[in-house]
């Protein structure tokens, strides 16, 4: 029974003293308390939007002067600004841009669904932008219902003085001219005035409603041409494109107690092209104030100009190549041949090189002189030098080496080629520049529609291949053609295509390889005009565009064409090979119409073209025809009521149908204004990525889309699309865009060598998807250029999957995962693994290290090892230094409570050999703490963990990279 009783007392002991030391360490914290989590990198989609950069306009003064004579007896007050004047006349006032010229009753006649297609479309936009220096010569904005009795004072006369000495009948001129700060129409509506003024270098307008009269009976018409629109920020835009004006979201307001307290109000739309206010609950007791704001968007918002992205290359390094018009005076350059734009507001040609991630610039420029520049197309070679054409009104566009010094029609404007290498900084970077055009022509029913450059291809030696339109004839100065030209005049004055061949390493008349004419006799409005080109290196030019040419003078075409002539009365397509090595008939290859019989404003065009390895030809566009071409087994062969984008495939060297080896439409069924293709690119498998616009809200796109829905209710989103090698179906498709009416417009698309997507555009919506660490992630300027960059699914690549995606284990164990990886596309390398994310003191194994793809699948076995000890679960490496004192202390506290639990359980006569034994175990657990809190004891610690798995495998064309996410809980 001794013994028995001592094993009692040795277990209280025991127990006692564990019990002390549990309650002191309780009081301690026993974890960090902070949850790492490790976030997946998204690697599907990278974007960046390029545009200019905002900074402070310069402050213009308006004062308005009284007309003397210097004006149209009509006109009252006159106020002239940088770039407009704005004369105030009873009935209403005009606002006169600088560039003056005839109206054309087409540009006027277009209903809004015309107007936007055009605005959609390279065609449309090249059409619009030189009918917008028309346009854009005056605004009308007359006041509707107002009272003929109204009366126009001036006040507060300011120091300024204006002179006129104009001609040489003294008479006329007018000297010391007052100047005054306000103009006000009194009575101009019963109780409502208005006030002319200038505020910080704006124009603004304030209408003045007394207490009791009605604010509803204020009306502002606009010309029936003018297209208006309430953006979704409340402003008034009033015209087309970047030449338009904004009339800000009015800011109506009252004064109370001398504060301005606001009054809730909006424009509002009415027929017949008026405008009124919408305002709601206010006093109508105290005076009312509606304050529009009247700006220019392009031409006095200072950086904050238009930025288009109109076309796009990639080379071998995943840069990108971005070629655009902008009107920003401020676009960022950085080594580039021009740093400053001489008129901005006229429109200037920019280029821009980005690294592959689209997170830094590496070379961007100017190029133009001050009458206007517009870039259209863009190619490099194989040394990554950049090929840009478009048309100039400028007599001062930059010219280098070219055989045409001077621009022959300042009117309508020329075409131009210019060759920049971006491995070059400043003047050193332009190595060609050329004016390519001649003088219009003496029947030209659109005197001011000019030669214009709309596509360009170039080969490894330095030829640059341009396409466009032309309308000049010998009358005035033909269009520059070579003595090898397969058509060598001007068929009809209303225009047509061109193809013209340039040797960038030559200079003057040398640089001409080939020239040529191309059309018929052009029976519409816009004639014959090719739209883009492609080359196979060998000379050799296929090119793409749109005729109105009818049987009584047909496009040229071959026997061997698939269509022979003209469907309908509106345009068709066309597709022409020509050997510019050749010389007359013999340089026509193979030549045919493409389209249907349907007629409207646009008909059928054919947009872009590219070539895949075997130099088949590929085409996308737009078909409204109902009975456009279409082949058996196609995606789809319904088109809709607006119309969709096309994609068509053709042989040169077959005869007939036999040359379109498909043909397919493409879009939704719902679309308000159709679907447009824009641009094309071929991948080695034969898929073609096409990308367009698109406003419908049922365009077809796959299960894996980056964006599955459309943004715009009212406008247009971008979309890219990629077909497999037969057309029978879609291998990808998405939209990519905003919110607003231009959500997204893509212009043009490129491949890299992985057959990643690079996308060029513009859009005015602030809520464009970007990406984090993109060069440029707000929208400074509308519209603004964008480039997006979206991975192929069909690009040589691997997919990772894992079994099981998450596991919980104690420290101390290990988590095993089977790691199941497919190569995909053309990838067919070992891949090896690796992991990163771990927790700390663990570690990961790959069995087998790598995996072999020849058999398209394999699998790895994962296993995650932690790290954990006895001791260290007491006394946790990861403490800090004040943790581990107080927990020295807590173990003494403890242990002088075992020392007290032997003098209360001990008998009198056992207590100096039960004390020594107590006196070793305090020892003992001293010494162990003191060990745990010098030494490094350790523990993985508790939590979870995100790990993420790497796949990874080389290939021709670079690193590939594949990674997953893997969960682990450590407790």
């Amino acid at each position: 029974m001794r013994t028995y009783g001592k094993s009692i007392a040795s277990i209280r002991l025991t127990i006692v003293s564990l019990l002390f030391l549990f309650i002191a360490l309780g009081f301690q914290s026993t974890s960090d308390g902070v949850a790492h989590l490790s976030g997946s990198r998204a690697t599907n989609a990278e974007s960046s939007m390029v545009a200019g950069s905002l900074s402070s306009p310069r402050i213009w003064p308006v004062g308005f002067e009284p007309n003397e004579g210097q004006s149209d007896p009509a006109v009252k007050f006159v106020s002239h600004g940088p770039g407009y004047a704005i004369f105030l006349m009873k009935a209403g006032a005009d606002l006169a841009f600088a560039q003056t010229c005839h109206e054309y009753s087409f540009s006027t006649s277009l209903d809004a669904k015309a107007q936007k297609r055009l605005e959609a479309s390279k065609r449309g936009r090249m059409i619009l932008r030189h009918f917008q220096r028309c346009q854009s010569s005056s605004l009308q904005m007359s006041f509707a219902g107002a009272s003929h009795n109204a009366r126009l004072e001036a006040t507060d006369e300011v120091s300024a003085k204006s002179n006129y000495f104009l001609g040489a009948d003294r008479r006329k001129w007018r000297a010391g001219i007052p100047n005054y700060a306000r103009v006000r129409y009194i009575g101009l509506y019963p109780g409502v005035d208005l006030v002319f003024y200038g505020n910080h270098g704006d124009l603004e307008f304030d209408y003045i409603i007394s207490p009791g009269a009605d604010p509803n009976q204020i009306s502002l018409k606009f010309a029936s041409g003018e297209r208006l629109r309430v953006a979704p920020n409340g402003d008034l835009q009033v015209g087309r494109l970047a030449n338009y004006v904004v009339l800000h979201r009015p800011s109506i307001y009252q004064k109370e107690d001398g504060r301005q307290c606001a009054v809730s109000g909006r424009f509002a739309l009415l027929r017949d092209n008026r405008v009124t206010f919408r305002v709601r609950s206010y006093n109508r007791h105290e005076p009312l104030v509606i304050d529009p704001t009247l700006t220019y968007s392009t031409f006095l918002n200072g950086s904050a100009g238009a930025s288009d992205g109109d076309g796009i290359a990639v080379d071998s390094s995943g840069d990108a190549y971005i070629a655009g018009t902008t009107f920003s005076s401020t676009f960022p350059t950085l080594n580039g041949y021009q740093s400053t734009a001489g008129a901005p507001a006229n429109g200037i040609v920019f280029l821009a090189e980005f690294n592959p991630t689209g997170t830094q610039l590496l070379y961007s420029t100017y190029l133009g002189g001050t009458g206007g520049d517009y870039a259209t197309g863009i190619a490099i070679d194989s040394s990554g030098n950049a090929y840009l054409t478009g048309y100039t009104y400028s007599t001062d566009f930059p010219v280098l080496n070219g055989f045409q010094t001077q621009n022959n029609n300042t009117v309508g404007g020329n075409a131009f080629v210019a060759r920049i290498d971006t491995t070059k900084t400043g003047s050193a970077s332009l190595i060609y520049s050329t004016y390519l055009g001649g003088g219009g022509n003496s029947f030209n029913p659109i005197p001011w529609y000019g030669d214009s450059g709309l596509g360009i291809a170039a080969d490894s030696s330095g030829h640059a291949y341009v396409t466009g339109a032309t309308v000049s004839d010998a009358s005035v100065a033909a269009f520059p053609t070579t003595s090898s030209a397969y058509q060598t005049s001007l068929t009809s004055a209303n225009g047509v295509a061109f193809l013209t061949a340039v040797d960038t390493t030559q200079s003057g008349s040398s640089s001409l390889l080939y020239s040529t004419y191309l059309g018929g006799n052009a029976a519409g409005n816009f004639g014959d005009s090719g739209t883009d080109v492609a080359t196979d290196g060998a000379g050799n030019a296929y090119l793409v565009g749109w005729t109105t040419s009818n049987p009584f003078g047909p496009f040229p075409t071959t026997s061997s064409a698939y269509q022979l002539a003209l469907r309908g009365t509106s345009s068709n397509g066309f597709l022409t090979e020509i050997a510019t090595t050749k010389s007359g008939a013999a340089s026509l290859v193979y030549s045919t119409y493409f389209g249907g019989s349907g007629g409207g404003t646009t008909g059928d065009t054919a947009g872009a073209v590219a070539l895949d390895a075997t130099h088949k030809i590929y085409v996308t566009g737009q078909a409204t025809s109902t009975n456009f071409p279409t082949t058996v087994g196609a995606f789809q062969t319904t088109n809709s009521t607006n119309g969709m984008a096309f994609v068509a495939k053709f042989d040169a060297t077959q005869t007939g149908s036999a040359s379109l080896l498909y043909s397919t439409l493409l879009g939704g069924t719902s679309s308000a204004m159709g679907d447009i293709g824009e641009g094309i690119a071929i991948d080695t498998s034969g898929d073609a990525f096409v990308v367009g616009q698109t406003s419908s809200a049922t365009f077809p796109v796959t299960a894996n889309a980056y964006q599955s829905a459309l943004n715009s209710s009212t406008g247009w989103n971008a979309f890219l699309s990629e077909l497999n090698s037969s057309a029978s179906s879609l291998v990808y498709s998405t939209y990519l865009g905003g919110s607003s009416d231009l959500g997204g417009i893509a212009t043009g698309v490129a491949l890299d060598s992985l057959s990643d997507a690079y996308i060029v555009g513009y859009t005015d919506a602030s809520d464009f998807p970007t990406t984090t660490g993109a060069y440029q992630t707000a929208l400074n300027g509308t519209p603004g250029a964008f480039v997006a960059e979206i991975d192929s699914p069909n690009g040589p690549s691997v997919a990772v999957s894992a079994s099981p995606a998450d596991a919980t284990i104690q420290s101390g164990e290990s988590a095993t995962y089977t790691i199941s990886v497919m190569s995909q596309g053309t990838f067919t390398s070992p891949i090896s693994f690796s992991c990163e994310g771990l927790p700390k003191y663990a570690t990961c194994n790959f069995s087998p290290a790598s995996v072999v793809s020849d058999s398209k699948t394999g699998q790895t076995t994962l296993t995650i090892t932690t790290d954990g000890s006895a001791l260290a679960v007491w006394f946790p490496e990861n403490r800090v230094q004040t943790e581990r004192t107080e927990t020295f202390v807590a173990v003494a506290a403890s242990c002088l409570g075992i020392m007290g639990s032997v003098f209360i359980f001990a008998g009198a006569r056992k207590r100096r050999w039960r004390l020594s034994a107590a006196l070793g175990a305090m020892m003992l657990i001293l010494c162990a703490t003191g060990c745990a809190t010098t030494g490094r004891a350790t523990l993985t610690p508790p939590g979870t963990n995100q790990v993420t798995v790497q796949a990874s495998g080389r290939t021709t064309a670079g690193l590939v990279t594949q990674s997953i996410t893997l969960g682990l809980t450590v407790h």
